[in-house]
């Protein structure tokens, strides 16, 4: 089957294997997906064969159940999106982020994931690795991982000396509800990120505030400032990261169903915000006059 791009295999609960010979001649094969194949337990038995696959750019694994992810995935050079879904047993992940051409990388329902350490990000104990970690990623998707509890951020010292996921311009962040604290230095060191999206997560630290006046707080030993604020452009949550009030980069902002809210910080002094996009406050009087300073924003 030279011309072979695409296989897709699902329930299929009594395949085995899957012979590697389907793959090695498959010299065209772009995508592949597996899906509820209960017995290929491990995934070595699909990664034998798809080394040879030089074309390789698409990975999607749905209902794996392993305890790991197989370590020839970081093995494709072409390998654009990696898409891992449903993984019953998973508490850890394989170095991704040396893959080279990876764009695109999806983490939805990863019920026993609890932790991103630094390895990661691709930094072990005392030095960044020689290759830039996740050098072309675009989009990093992280969704009900209901257990993901902890982020581990970067020290002062790499703040300024590591370059992470260069070419990152949209994270998204849905459905964690113990991840309590998003990496602070990690979002300032990436100048590229034009969009962040934390949706129903935990973020205790970002999400109770109940005036305007605990904007003025230090979080977790953080202090913000229009300096150190990220340079996110387009900002959507369900709570309001206090550097918000400090970014000069922020051009359009959607938050909704922020818990105990009170009042809303006075968005207009923000010197580069274009839209504002306030939803699903049913008890919430909002002052418009103090909030937009005489600016017209879009709101719904």
């Amino acid at each position: 089957m030279p011309k072979l791009e695409v296989i897709q295999i699902d329930r299929c609960p009594k395949l085995e294997v899957i012979p590697s010979w389907l793959i090695c001649k498959a010299s065209c094969l772009k995508s592949f997906s597996v899906s509820r194949c209960e017995l290929l337990s491990t995934g070595e038995e699909i990664g034998k064969g798809m080394v040879g696959s030089p074309n390789m750019q698409l990975l999607k694994i749905k209902h794996f159940m392993g305890r790991k992810l197989p370590g020839f995935i970081t093995s494709f050079d072409f390998l654009t999106e990696v898409q891992v879904i449903d993984a019953a047993s998973i508490s850890f992940l394989p170095p991704l982020w040396k893959l080279p051409s990876l764009k695109r990388l999806h983490l939805e329902r990863l019920w026993y994931f609890e932790f991103i350490g630094r390895d990661f990000m691709g930094i072990n104990n005392t030095s960044l690795t020689l290759v830039d970690p996740f050098p072309k990623l675009v989009k990093l998707i992280l969704k009900d991982c209901y257990k993901l509890n902890r982020w581990e951020d970067l020290n002062s010292k790499e703040e300024n000396e590591v370059i992470v996921m260069p070419n990152i311009e949209i994270i998204h962040i849905e459905n964690c509800p113990n991840l309590d604290v998003l990496q602070h230095r990690f979002l300032r060191a990436i100048p590229s990120l034009k969009t962040l999206k934390t949706i129903r997560s935990g973020t205790q630290s970002y999400s109770r505030w109940k005036s305007a006046q605990s904007f003025k707080k230090v979080s977790q030993g953080v202090v913000c400032t229009p300096h150190t604020a990220p340079k996110v452009q387009h900002f959507v949550g369900t709570q309001f990261p206090i550097w918000i009030t400090y970014s000069n980069y922020l051009r359009e902002l959607e938050i909704y169903n922020v818990d105990f809210v009170s009042s809303l910080p006075a968005l207009g002094k923000l010197p580069s915000l274009e839209k504002l996009y306030i939803r699903d406050f049913p008890e919430f009087k909002i002052d418009w006059e103090k909030i937009s300073g005489g600016r017209n924003f879009h709101r719904e």
